[in-house]
């Protein structure tokens, strides 16, 4: 073969074929890391230039000899970048970049100008506390755990900085997408830490600060006593986090059943009673979790239930004493006791002090601050749920039994009952507001004689006045004999007319301005063919007959709650008496 033709034209065309070849071999580029691009594939220099942006935005072309940088984020400007042919003309069209891959698509020989933009966007957002990933408010020990993470698929570096300044940064190398670096924190108290996050271009993110109060020191119990309440009255030394709260329980180092009341403050009451009278011990907790421990005993009395107590999860009186009534909790109500068809209150004025109830106002305030109108004295709940009150002082009127003595009037046509159901009491709004009227039940009042009068024994007069035949249905009544004589105690009448003053329902006991100290009863007498009317007598505190119906006595109304009420709150206390609803 003629060696012209071979140098002229053959060797040109295999020269052809073979840039052709190493050309269309490089097919594919990865934005990722571009040394891996140029050791791959081998590229010859002489079909392409690569330009990298550096830091201060110029593009340096790279050669054969040269290592690429690693580590450093880039994306290929596809914009930029071009191919020409071997006239220096642009080849347009030929270059296209999908899934982070460059592809160059052409018959033609071509020599390509690559140009690969520096990553300058730092991490936008990410996740920073203190104390672990649950983001807690409050640590209790220097040891602890941060907690960092992102979205970002490039950052290879974390600072954790005690002041806002990624400058005085410590970079610690990190992979993957989260991290939970152990952390001292030494300072008592609260403690505030900034964060930043490095990528492989090592733009740095805006900071993110967390905060979080280190408490070490368990709160100290410097006193506890019993309440009265079946609780603790408790005061703490606490200049950490501040206490949470307190449990009361029988260990003097274990928590374990604790029921644990929610306090504040340094001096507080536990809200949950004992059930149980006898040795108890104090665990205070505060807001970072330290328990401190009172290992001295202190007594704590059971509390004694009250109506409100026993009653308030009920819908109302009826169903609590469906459920209650002859229960253990109804029988440990203080100065109650199961006598003469009901529980009621037994004792002296100085002892029953827990049978106060406000009715004609549901305003506390309103009812202790005008005891006359508004209020009353238990005398006793009986088995449906109706409860008997007694108007804590007389009307501010003497009433008659009638307007002549030794006449046989008996209590349904006695003026008494005239007056206390009528205008006088059940439509004078000073005593029964609007409303308060559908509280009271309808009664039948039993009436009737005795065959003799005086100081009968409790079950005597009882058994006597629950026989009577006769009744009238009303709203309001008067106390029998033997509401007297069971509120003084159980078992019947006392043994002397001086030691009956003392019953807490004696007159003199509720009213120091009742018009006239003696008072009108419902049950009447009848000796040797006369009748009496019985009355107390306020000097010695005896139940006598009195000739005359037309003397002028006190009166305190008596009647029954419908047992649909509530107590929805109260002690029973003359300052704090239950309130209804």
């Amino acid at each position: 073969m003629n060696r012209k033709f071979v140098s002229r034209v053959i060797l040109p065309i295999l020269i052809i074929v073979e840039l052709s070849f190493l050309f269309l071999t490089w097919m594919s580029y990865s934005n990722k890391d571009i040394k891996e691009i140029k050791e791959e594939n081998k590229v010859n220099k002489e079909m392409f230039s690569m330009y990298v942006e550096n830091k201060d935005g110029e593009y340096v072309e790279y050669t054969d000899s040269e290592y690429y940088p690693i580590g450093l984020k880039y994306y290929f400007n596809e914009e930029r970048s071009n191919c020409t042919d071997n006239k220096g003309k642009v080849v347009s069209n030929v270059i296209s970049y999908n899934n982070s891959k460059i592809t160059v698509s052409s018959n033609k020989t071509l020599f390509c100008y690559l140009y690969f933009d520096l990553d300058k966007v730092p991490p936008q957002t990410f996740t920073f506390y203190l104390g672990g990933n649950t983001n807690p408010e409050y640590i209790t020990s220097t040891s602890t755990t941060a907690y960092l993470s992102w979205t970002d698929n490039d950052i290879e570096s974390y600072c954790i900085n005690t002041e806002n300044n990624s400058s005085s940064c410590n970079w610690i190398s990190t992979t993957g997408n989260s991290i939970n670096p152990s952390y001292t924190i030494s300072t008592q108290g609260s403690n505030t830490r900034y964060a930043f996050i490095r990528d492989a271009a090592e733009n740095i993110s805006p900071v993110v600060s967390d905060v979080v109060f280190l408490d070490s020191v368990a709160p100290v119990i410097t006193s506890a006593i019993d309440s009265g309440s079946g609780t603790a009255n408790v005061t703490v030394t606490e200049t950490g986090s501040g206490v949470s709260h307190v449990c009361v329980n029988t260990s003097s180092s274990s928590t374990t059943g604790c029921i644990w009341d929610e306090v504040s403050g340094t001096t507080f009451t536990s809200t949950t009673a004992v059930t149980i009278t006898g040795n108890y011990y104090i665990h205070v907790k505060d807001k970072a979790g330290n328990i401190g421990h009172r290992t001295s005993a202190i007594s704590i009395v059971k509390p004694v239930p009250s109506l409100y107590t026993l009653c308030s999860s009920y819908t109302n009186m009826g169903t609590c004493m469906t459920s209650e009534y002859g229960s253990t909790k109804m029988q440990e109500i203080a100065n109650i006791g199961s006598d003469a068809g009901m529980y009621r209150y037994q004792g002296t004025y100085n002892v029953v002090d827990n049978n106060y109830i406000c009715f004609g106002t549901n305003n506390k305030s309103t009812c202790t601050g005008n005891t006359d109108a508004y209020m009353y004295r238990i005398i006793g709940v009986d088995s449906s749920g109706q409860i008997k009150l007694i108007k804590k002082e007389a009307l501010n009127t003497v009433v008659k039994w009638w307007s002549a003595s030794k006449v046989d009037i008996q209590w349904p046509d006695s003026l008494i009952k005239s007056a206390i159901n009528s205008s006088s009491f059940l439509t004078n709004k000073t005593y029964v507001p609007t409303g308060w009227e559908s509280k009271i039940a309808t009664y039948d009042w039993k009436y009737g004689d005795t065959t003799s009068y005086g100081n009968y024994n409790g079950p005597t007069i009882y058994t006597i006045e629950n026989a009577w035949t006769t009744s009238v249905n009303a709203k309001i009544g008067l106390m029998y004999i033997h509401d007297y004589y069971y509120a003084y105690a159980s078992g019947g009448a006392p043994g002397s007319y001086s030691n009956a003053k003392t019953a807490w329902i004696f007159l003199d006991n509720n009213d120091d301005t009742a018009p006239n100290l003696s008072e009108w009863i419902i049950t009447r007498t009848g000796v040797d063919g006369n009748y009496y009317v019985l009355k107390f007598i306020n000097s010695n505190g005896s139940v006598n007959g009195d000739y005359n119906m037309d003397n002028d006595r006190s009166v305190r109304p008596v009647f029954y709650l419908t047992s649909d009420i509530k107590i929805t709150g109260g002690t029973g206390a003359i300052d704090d008496p239950y309130i209804i609803s």
